[in-house]
């Protein structure tokens, strides 16, 4: 597989347009109603902030805001996720950050009754969003892929702008980390971007072979949850057991998801020379991309990888 086919396969960017055309294509009826009800709801006058906002929507193309939100939904909620983390994850073009929260929540709410997802609202006040969207069994797989990319097993192309992108199938994605708000068209170090981006490494699959990154938690049986708990409570734990409980399991199913990309992932590149792309912040430090494999990792992830060209050292220390 070559560089291409593992971004077109495993790029978000990919995942997410094949995800919005399936739904543009089979689920029209559904993105009608709901804009109908979305200009319906733009045209009820409420408190001022509110109308601006609204008034602002009413420009954009109604229809692609819609889908854009299904999308989001439909890649991120295949398990239940906080409603609030989805309304922060799917941006309203030019809105700010808050506003943009603000509109998604208010929208997500107003799509319910259309049938696409569920909203779960749990004694505690926590709200929860689980997509009831069908997926085909190839997309279904990718989106089981979903995560950040491996090293490239190409050369990243040369970053010429603040919009560059090492990727060969992405045109555009801001080399400046955060939300859009961090975003300016000001000088950063390309150069330098450039440099470590066509740095040569190979993964050390000696080490990999010999070693398996551990659970970061203690293993518990289902009866020393609750002793757990208590010992937690004595080091200033303050939820409850069945908080302490669910996300016990969730950093399982986490663990167990990375483990398998991992494996995956590896296969496409442990016989390879790899590359990493790089990103600065908003005060220009500089951090190499990457979740599975990245020059800043944690101490096992960076044992993973090896410089490409080895020299053998030789004389006296």
């Amino acid at each position: 597989m070559n560089q291409n086919q593992i971004e077109r396969l495993m790029h978000p960017k990919h995942i997410q347009q094949s995800l919005h055309d399936m739904i543009q294509e089979e689920l029209d009826d559904y993105l009608s109603s709901a804009v109908r009800g979305l200009r319906k709801w733009l045209d009820v006058s409420e408190y001022d902030s509110k109308n601006a906002r609204k008034e602002y929507l009413r420009s954009l193309d109604l229809y692609e805001i819609v889908t854009g939100l299904f999308t989001t939904i439909g890649i991120h909620c295949i398990n239940e996720m906080p409603y609030v983390s989805i309304a922060s994850m799917y941006s309203i073009p030019g809105m700010s950050k808050l506003d943009s929260i603000k509109t998604v929540s208010e929208l997500i709410a107003l799509f319910k009754p259309i049938g696409l997802y569920e909203i779960t609202v749990y004694p505690t006040g926590t709200r929860t969003i689980t997509s009831l969207i069908g997926l085909p069994d190839g997309l279904a797989n990718r989106l089981n892929l979903y995560c950040y990319l491996p090293p490239m097993i190409e050369r990243p192309d040369v970053l010429e702008n603040n919009k560059s992108c090492g990727y060969k199938t992405i045109n555009k994605d801001s080399l400046i980390l955060g939300y859009k708000e961090n975003y300016h068209n000001k000088f950063i170090s390309l150069d330098v971007l450039n440099t470590l981006n066509k740095q040569e490494y190979a993964l050390d699959i000696d080490f990999m072979d010999k070693f398996e990154r551990q659970f970061h938690r203690e293993e518990l049986e289902p009866n020393e949850i609750e002793q757990a708990y208590e010992q937690a409570q004595l080091n200033g734990y303050k939820y409850t057991l069945n908080d302490f409980t669910d996300q016990y399991n969730q950093d399982r199913i986490n663990y167990e998801n990375y483990m398998s990309q991992l494996s995956v992932l590896r296969e496409h590149i442990e016989n390879e020379t790899i590359y990493f792309t790089h990103k600065v912040d908003k005060r220009g430090r500089v951090y190499s991309q990457g979740f599975h494999f990245n020059l800043q990792s944690d101490s096992y992830g960076k044992a993973c990888i090896n410089l490409k060209t080895k020299e053998f050292v030789e004389g006296e220390l």
